[in-house]
């Protein structure tokens, strides 16, 4: 929706859009707990540690969270320059004993049980072309907590699969708060975000790249 309005606004007629997503995702791997679920942690991040990332707005709403009495822990999985910046702030805020760093998985099913074993996942970044990982971890009924970059505004707009936040701290922390505070309501809207990440099955989405 927000492609097609910046085309328009620069005078393209409608007719003239089409928007496909390349984005895919291995349905076999990707995919919900077929027992019991076990959780590790609250919140998880997966992703290359840079600037774009928001990994500090991350931080600071797990530590707001704990000051209102509602303390999380979180995993973040990945490694880049500023990975040690952020294990830096996890400690300046008191996050040490439920902040955990994990830097590399070694495979997409080894992911995926981490996705299973998340309350919810958290991407603060201010731009994605995806992110695949958001979906990846839909697709395992893992809800999602995002800013509206990629594919997640459309994805978290009727807050059935997750929420949208604001690119700011208070935002972040409030829909973490929103996801988290009511269990079974975050079950169901992981099982709504399963369903909703369906259409990304790579056969399907590679084929309707290529019929495109």
């Amino acid at each position: 929706v927000r492609d097609h309005a910046l085309l328009e606004s620069w005078g393209v007629p409608r007719s003239k859009i089409a928007v496909l997503p390349s984005l895919y995702v291995d349905l076999d791997v990707f995919r919900p707990s077929d027992g019991p679920a076990r959780f590790d942690q609250d919140v998880l991040f997966v992703g290359r540690m840079v600037s774009n990332k928001g990994l500090d707005r991350i931080v600071d709403a797990l530590s707001a969270l704990g000051k209102r009495g509602t303390p999380r822990t979180a995993l973040f999985v990945g490694k880049g320059p500023l990975a040690e910046a952020t294990r830096e702030r996890v400690v300046k805020r008191g996050l040490g004993e439920r902040v955990r760093f994990v830097e590399w998985v070694a495979s997409p099913a080894e992911l995926a049980a981490i996705y299973r074993a998340s309350r919810v996942v958290v991407c603060a970044s201010t731009c994605e072309g995806g992110p695949r990982f958001t979906v990846e971890a839909m697709a395992c009924g893992t809800p999602v907590v995002s800013t509206p970059v990629g594919v997640m505004s459309e994805l978290l707009a009727s807050g059935a699969c997750g929420s949208l936040a604001g690119f700011d701290v208070e935002s972040l922390a409030a829909s973490l708060d929103a996801v988290l505070s009511d269990e079974s309501r975050r079950v169901r809207m992981g099982a709504s975000a399963a369903e909703a990440a369906r259409p990304f099955e790579y056969a399907r989405a590679i084929a309707r790249y290529a019929d495109g």
